[in-house]
């Protein structure tokens, strides 16, 4: 039957990701960190070519479906499996209604479906974790704020990203790449480190060393229209998302 294989030939704007042997409880979550290891770019959306996999469970459709539904909260990107036939295909079908799953005959249908371009209103930075890094972070988004003429959301997304890059700097300890993305009506933050401990709740605490966790996170829980904390291969990224206003109506 094979091995299972999960190799990944583009990362942006799209991610393409090829799936080869058996897709089962056994070897699902190798392809989860590898799709979600893709998500944590931010792609436009992440193409699954699954023309190479022998054999697909009904588990592991589940998680597709559990994926894709993540992946449309943060970062707004659908999963498109591409190429499956025979019974590989007949099993995917039964997420062809799941929201965020499209299905293709092949990559390159998936690609001709939509207008892809690239992205060009991301900006990104890697920093080091100390002192310094929120100021860098809050310049990075201040700037691209005012490059894509949302200066409305400039000071209320500055802070929100220092408090993401702190808790960084704070617990995670590890470098640090900041990233802000405007799509459509929406401007995301998000800060991925090396350090595969997921976020605590947002309302603050004390962790087994005696050191306070989480009362940053009460200004981004609520301030942002919607934050989370996605796990990578070598770690996380903790993002939030807020929403352009509405442009106001005009008179007359």
């Amino acid at each position: 039957m094979g091995m299972f294989a999960a190799t990944v030939t583009e990362r942006l704007p799209l991610a393409v990701v090829g799936l080869s042997g058996p897709l089962d409880q056994l070897t699902l979550p190798s392809c989860l960190v590898t799709l979600r290891d893709c998500l944590a770019d931010q792609p436009q959306a992440v193409v699954a070519d699954v023309s190479g996999l022998t054999t697909v469970s009904q588990r592991a459709v589940g998680a597709l479906a559990d994926f894709a539904a993540e992946s449309l909260q943060w970062p707004g990107a659908d999963l498109l499996l591409c190429g499956g036939s025979g019974a590989v295909e007949e099993t995917l079908a039964n997420v062809a209604d799941s929201p965020g799953i499209e299905l293709f005959e092949s990559v390159d249908a998936a690609r001709a479906s939509r207008d892809w371009v690239p992205d060009q209103r991301r900006e990104s930075v890697v920093l080091v974790p100390d002192r310094t890094a929120p100021e860098v972070a809050r310049v990075l988004v201040k700037e691209a704020c005012e490059e894509w003429g949302v200066r409305r959301l400039a000071r209320l997304a500055q802070l929100i990203a220092s408090e993401l890059v702190t808790n960084g700097v704070v617990h995670a300890r590890t470098e640090l790449r900041v990233t802000v993305r405007l799509e459509g009506r929406t401007l995301s933050l998000a800060v991925r480190d090396g350090d595969p401990r997921l976020l605590h709740p947002a309302g603050g605490g004390v962790d087994a060393d005696g050191n306070g966790y989480g009362r940053g996170l009460l200004i981004v829980d609520s301030m942002a229209d919607s934050w989370g904390c996605t796990p990578t291969a070598d770690g996380k990224v903790t993002w939030a998302i807020l929403e352009l206003p509405a442009p106001a109506a005009s008179s007359g």
